[in-house]
């Protein structure tokens, strides 16, 4: 059982830290119950840190702080990346992600193409809801996440403040991703900057 934990700890380590350690990477090439319970060894020696149900963090190590422990949101699309779907934040969350938000999520909450799942770590929940693959596509820059978070209606001067700085081709080609409301309400914010600007000059 030794040498399958040490051998377990040097392909784990190879990976370098900052990494998660997903059990079903292993399972296959280590018999089930030996690997579980190396798996629980190394946690018991502290080189690793059981995030969840089979979810497991080789933590990088600061001289002064100690470990440095993982956001939600990073374990949230590593399992994502481990399990081959696509994730984007919430409109709420965008709106926290932006600033725009004092309200602080209880969960963390993500839709997603895969199907509907909720993930426990410690006291916390990672919650993924399934909807299209189009719109799951979405808030991968900081634009995207602009106009999901427009579709929630709220700090819509803050957010159109923040579109300032994007271009009219960029902003179009966003539009065409999102709900027809939204993108009349993007319509209607470049109108009204075209206004200024011609004003202006």
């Amino acid at each position: 059982m030794e040498s399958v934990k040490v051998k377990l700890y040097q392909s784990i380590k190879r990976k370098g830290r900052g990494n998660f350690v997903f059990i079903d990477d292993f399972i296959g090439r280590i018999e089930y119950d030996q690997l579980r319970i190396a798996l629980s060894r190394l946690v018991k020696e502290q080189k690793l840190l059981r995030l969840g149900h089979g979810i497991y963090y080789y933590p990088e190590i600061d001289k002064n702080l100690g470990i440095l422990y993982p956001s939600m949101e990073d374990i949230a699309y590593a399992i994502a990346a481990n399990e081959n779907i696509t994730i984007t934040p919430t409109r709420e969350s965008a709106l926290n992600k932006l600033g725009l938000s004092t309200q602080v999520p209880i969960h963390v909450v993500f839709l997603s193409n895969g199907p509907n799942k909720v993930v426990r770590i410690g006291s916390n929940k990672i919650i993924y809801k399934s909807i299209s693959n189009k719109k799951v596509s979405r808030a991968n820059s900081k634009l995207e996440l602009i106009v999901s978070a427009l579709e929630t209606g709220e700090s819509t001067n803050q957010l159109f403040s923040t579109l300032d700085n994007y271009s009219k081709k960029e902003i179009i080609k966003t539009a065409r991703k999102i709900n027809r409301k939204t993108s009349q309400l993007l319509t209607n914010y470049l109108n009204k900057r075209y206004d200024r600007v011609a004003q202006s000059a």
